[in-house]
């Protein structure tokens, strides 16, 4: 991972990710916006605190786009395991990102005509389906892939310093304060 800098942020702005987090001890999965250098988040229900799931294992809305027909369309999927078929061309194609799906989506009626999910989740017995209905339906989990527990390393040195300001670790002395003996001084002082 390669370090932030001032640059990289604006004044008073924190570098933010979306991550998406899975407790496979409850069957929780959520999506949650983290300080990039501090991704960590707890569980609702167990209290534990998770590290996100990797990028390559993320599962939910995917975004697809086809180069032979230029088409770009959205479906459940996983990264690195599930691809979704082109409706036009046929061809086979893996996710390009994944996010929460979008709040207004809905599913259609069952009298309109639409395309019927088809990944290659559904299509093999090796591979599960993530789209929440196959999973309800034959009653498997909602965590495909969970959520790494968070060890903490016990420093939030790193949560206040830029990582540029880390690498230049400054020395600090600690020179004798000189102090005046003065007995007159010291209680004009106090």
């Amino acid at each position: 991972m390669q370090g932030l800098s001032l640059d990289d942020i604006g004044p008073r702005q924190i570098a933010t990710e979306l991550r998406q987090f899975a407790c496979a001890q409850c069957d929780n999965v959520w999506w949650h916006r983290v300080p990039a250098r501090k991704k960590v988040k707890k569980c609702r229900m167990c209290r534990q605190k998770f590290d996100p799931v990797p990028r390559d294992r993320e599962w939910g809305w995917a975004d697809f786009e086809c180069t032979t027909c230029n088409r770009t369309f959205g479906a459940f999927a996983q990264m690195g395991d599930t691809s979704c078929q082109c409706y036009v061309c046929g061809n086979h194609l893996a996710p390009l990102r994944i996010h929460p799906p979008p709040q207004n989506h809905q599913p259609r009626p069952r009298n309109h005509r639409h395309f019927q999910h088809s990944c290659s989740g559904c299509q093999t017995a090796n591979n599960y389906c993530v789209h929440p209905v196959t999973r309800r339906r034959y009653n498997l989990p909602k965590v495909v892939t969970p959520s790494p527990f968070h060890i903490s390393s016990g420093s939030t040195v790193d949560t206040f310093l830029p990582y540029n300001l880390t690498d230049d670790i400054y020395e600090v002395t600690l020179a004798p304060i000189e102090e005046n003996n003065d007995e007159d001084d010291s209680d004009s002082n106090w």
